[in-house]
């Protein structure tokens, strides 16, 4: 069974009997974000992190009924979670009505599209990077959010297709170096990890929360901040990270790094990917 199953506003519905009305503001305008997760062994993999980054999203959307929306979501969706050990699950929240740009409602809808997976967090090595050409990243109220107007990180894909590399990097509009195309960067030079600045631009990433915070608990801080390309050179090793898998980045323009995670660090990143997230409640 792989057929991708869907749930919108906590109902359990057949694809092709979803009624998907072309005026909905998220067809016509981007109005709304989502999150992309990963359910391992019927738990959803840093629930916490997700919920909390799109409850601060719909904020900014000024977005209304979020909290009761994911939650009639997420139980439903749990009790559908134990035919297969690994599911890459969408969650979408959008804003309901139609309108012009002035929306008549704020009320929210919610549509959680879900399919198994046979693999996840495996490491995977990029031999050819580059930064993306004329498209940037601007910080602005809604830039660390998954949101559905997504046309930068497509044209950087198309970019990185056309130009055959394994990963395309995108700095902001000043010149810093901000993320990859769908994941955190870090990047380890003299000892130290280093990662861009949220104000760079990038997307707040859960990995990237979950990785700065067992740092922190280890006792080895990530620097963040804002660098120019030039920075990472002398880097010895640039890696990135995303909630499905680490990605080792073994060359940007033909200048090499090594193609391991950081020896001291190895262990915290294959942690973040095996430890076993908490087992979900089952709802009555």
């Amino acid at each position: 069974m792989n057929e991708e199953e869907v749930i919108f506003n906590g109902k359990k519905v057949k694809p092709d009997h979803l009624q998907a009305s072309l005026l909905t503001r998220a067809y016509q305008f981007g109005d709304g974000i989502f999150e992309t997760m990963i359910a391992d062994q019927g738990a959803i993999r840093w629930e916490d992190l997700h919920q909390k980054r799109m409850l601060k999203g719909a904020h900014v959307l000024g977005l209304e009924g979020i909290a009761s929306r994911w939650d009639e979501g997420l139980k439903t969706l749990k009790t559908h979670l134990q035919y297969a050990p690994h599911f890459r699950i969408k969650v979408i929240l959008f804003r309901s009505g139609s309108g012009t740009y002035t929306a008549d409602t704020d009320v929210a809808d919610c549509l959680i599209l879900y399919r198994p997976i046979e693999k996840y967090g495996m490491p995977k090595v990029a031999n050819l990077a580059s930064y993306a050409k004329e498209i940037v990243n601007y910080s602005h109220p809604t830039s660390n959010f998954k949101t559905l107007s997504s046309l930068s990180y497509s044209l950087c894909a198309l970019q990185k297709k056309r130009r055959n590399l394994d990963e395309i990097l995108i700095k902001d509009h000043k010149g810093f170096v901000s993320e990859a195309l769908s994941s955190s960067l870090f990047w380890m030079k003299r000892n130290r990890i280093y990662t861009p600045s949220l104000k760079n631009g990038g997307v707040d990433g859960i990995a990237r929360q979950a990785f700065i915070d067992s740092c922190k608990k280890a006792q080895m801080p990530v620097k963040i901040g804002f660098y120019k390309p030039a920075h990472l050179l002398s880097a010895s090793h640039i890696f990135s990270l995303n909630v499905f898998q680490p990605q080792i980045i073994a060359s940007i323009n033909q200048r090499t790094y090594s193609e391991e995670f950081p020896e001291k660090y190895a262990a915290l990143i294959t942690e973040l990917y095996q430890r076993q997230p908490e087992k979900p409640q089952m709802p009555n």
